[in-house]
């Protein structure tokens, strides 16, 4: 981090010790968990996020922030999704896919680099679909707009199952996201075949070495 975060968080951590409940310190708290998480400090973003679900459990996005620790402490651990398909009907359970790697990436149409993953999945996905490989795209659109999300969705033709929740509980603030607190798409995370998630923070571009590796 520059010069000028590090002050930044520095008033930030100040201000919560010296008022641990003052009402904007839940606000200055999630601003140190993200801020520790986007610099690579795990363990230090954890603490932030298990104080602030202690210490103000009614706090808006005490959800997302439990949902965070949970991300963090995935590595190693099988991941849970489940949710409505976002073509079809029906519903999905990542439990149907054990003995397959899977890749699931979280998305949103307005984050511009999510149209070139998806190139990029529809060739991995042509390439190792074969050998176990599948994929499971999770849809946060804040915009609740399902036909635009399917249209979306159609003009890529990348195979596997695509998640989205409609209605009010749909994009970053609804129990897709929440549920391993996911602020900031695309997330991208490796599950091998035992269903046990190896990677949280891969990027697209570098999938395809890890799938030589998983497969």
């Amino acid at each position: 981090m520059s010069t000028i975060q590090d002050a930044w968080f520095d008033t930030l951590s100040k201000f919560v010790q010296t008022f641990p409940n003052a009402d904007d310190t839940a606000d200055a708290l999630v601003q140190l968990a993200m801020g520790a998480e986007y610099a690579g400090k795990d363990e230090e973003s954890k603490r932030w996020y298990q104080q602030l679900v202690k210490d103000f459990p009614s706090y808006r996005a005490a959800e997302q922030c439990k949902g965070a620790i949970r991300r963090l402490d995935i590595i190693g651990r099988e991941m849970e999704l489940k949710g409505p398909l976002l073509q079809g009907t029906g519903n999905f359970d990542l439990v149907g896919t054990k003995g397959k790697v899977v890749v699931v990436y979280y998305w949103a149409q307005n984050v511009t680099i999510c149209d070139r993953d998806f190139a990029t999945l529809k060739t991995l996905a042509g390439n190792y679909g074969a050998k176990g490989f599948e994929i499971v795209t999770v849809n946060l659109d804040d915009t609740k707009d399902k036909d635009a999300a399917q249209k979306f969705l159609a003009g890529h033709a990348v195979p596997g199952n695509h998640l989205y929740q409609d209605g009010p509980e749909a994009g970053l603030g609804g129990p897709l996201a929440t549920q391993y607190g996911i602020n900031s798409l695309p997330t991208v995370f490796i599950i091998g075949r035992d269903g046990r998630v190896q990677n949280r923070t891969i990027q697209v571009n570098d999938l395809e070495a890890a799938l030589k590796k998983a497969l």
